[in-house]
């Protein structure tokens, strides 16, 4: 009897342990959170484990991007898990997708990082926004963003490539901030019209990595219905002259109908036989004419 309480407790225990994990894994946060129509994403990095510091622990599907530079963590700071760089001096940049749906284009974009983007020396650390809607060149190791020497590049070197750029050694960065941080970026201007565009947040980072980092990002746009070209507009009234072509065939058989009074030329010509017209009665009185004046001469030599 004591064996059977015994085992149904470890069940019952067991059960309740099963449950209450169940019940945790239930409640855990979801990294990517992406709405129907792919206007609007959300990532929350203090939802991701912690990594080690081998490079090429976190892949851009992880974080819902579609390419990602390999050196990136995942480290618990200041109170919750964030997200930046394991090593210095080196670009570190991450690619998200916007699509506009099926017969839309964009309208507004919006690109929102809750960090801290600062360097306390300054010496030179550096932050960019990208967005282009014909992408990057290159992918992983060999994208074009890891050319980029920010350290390197005065403040207008940038004006034709970055949206938006700070850098600590030109005096645009915070020299100071914390994790709560509120960064917003509108690419509304230059995302506007596309049906498609490719954001690139960019970093390098030369003394302490989580001088710049990030508990979490969205990326927010609204879409329009695309518009249909100017030039294409004039071609339907093009296609009207098509309707109004029977019309134009009646008027060439109007002038058939007109053929009618032909009956008017009958006065002037030969009558056909056993029909009357203005030749015919004109004819034969002229005849008897001649025969009479004949007749007139024959009887006036016989009298002579």
């Amino acid at each position: 009897m004591k064996k059977t309480i015994a085992f149904a407790l470890a069940v019952a225990v067991a059960m309740a342990l099963f449950g209450i994990l169940s019940f945790a894994e239930g409640t855990g946060k979801p990294v990517v959170t992406v709405s129907e129509d792919g206007l609007h994403k959300t990532v929350d990095f203090t939802a991701m484990e912690v990594t080690d510091t081998v490079l090429g622990a976190i892949e851009a599907a992880d974080i819902g991007a579609v390419d990602m530079d390999v050196n990136y963590q995942i480290a618990f700071y200041d109170g919750a898990n964030v997200f930046y760089t394991v090593n210095g001096y080196d670009p570190a940049w991450v690619i998200y997708e916007v699509d506009a749906p099926v017969g839309q284009v964009l309208d507004t974009l919006k690109l929102k990082i809750v960090g801290r983007i600062a360097d306390y020396g300054p010496v030179a650390n550096a932050f960019a926004v990208f967005a282009r809607d014909d992408g990057f060149d290159g992918e992983a190791n060999a994208c074009e963003l890891n050319m980029i020497a920010a350290d390197s590049r005065q403040p207008e070197d940038w004006e034709d490539y970055a949206y938006y750029v700070m850098q600590a050694n030109h005096g645009t960065m915070p020299p100071e901030g914390n994790t709560y941080d509120v960064h917003e970026f509108d690419l509304s201007e230059v995302a506007k019209g596309a049906k498609v565009m490719y954001v690139a947040i960019y970093q390098y980072t030369t003394n302490c990595p989580e001088w710049i980092c990030y508990r979490s990002l969205s990326i927010d746009a609204t879409a329009v219905d695309k518009e249909e070209p100017a030039t294409e507009a004039p071609s339907e009234p093009t296609e009207a002259p098509a309707e109004t072509e029977p019309p134009a065939e009646e008027s060439t058989k109007a002038p058939e109908a007109t053929e009618v009074p032909k009956e008017t030329e009958i006065p002037t010509g030969d009558p056909e036989p056993g029909k009357k017209g203005c030749g015919g009665v004109v004819a034969v009185p002229s005849a008897f004419a001649v025969l009479a004046l004949a007749a007139c001469a024959a009887f006036v030599r016989k009298k002579r």
